[in-house]
C-alpha cells in the first residue's frame, strides 16, 4: 500500500522492468458495472482511495525462492528511492 497513486503505478511500472508483473488488484464492489447497474452509487472516500493504492505482488505456490529474492530485493530497491 503506497502513500498515492503516482507511487503505486511507479513501482508496477518500475517492477515491470525488472520482468515481476505487478497490478492494482482490488476494485471495490460498489463501482462495479452490477453494482452501478443494480444499486444506489455512492462514494466511499477510504475504499476508493485504497484501490488506488494497493499493489499486489507475486504471489503463488510456484515462486522459487531466487524469484521471492528478486522480488524483495527490487521492492526494497524501489522503496529506498521514494
Amino acid at each position: 500500500m503506497f502513500k498515492n497513486k503516482n507511487l503505486s503505478k511507479n513501482y508496477i511500472k518500475y517492477m515491470k522492468s525488472k520482468n515481476i508483473d505487478c497490478f492494482i488488484g482490488y476494485r471495490p464492489l460498489h463501482t462495479s458495472k452490477f453494482y452501478l447497474d443494480n444499486f444506489k452509487k455512492m462514494h466511499l472516500k477510504n475504499t476508493e482511495f485504497c484501490s488506488d493504492v494497493v499493489v499486489r505482488i507475486p504471489f503463488h505456490n510456484y515462486l522459487t525462492i531466487r524469484e521471492q529474492k528478486e522480488i524483495m530485493k527490487y521492492s526494497k530497491i524501489y522503496l529506498e528511492s521514494i
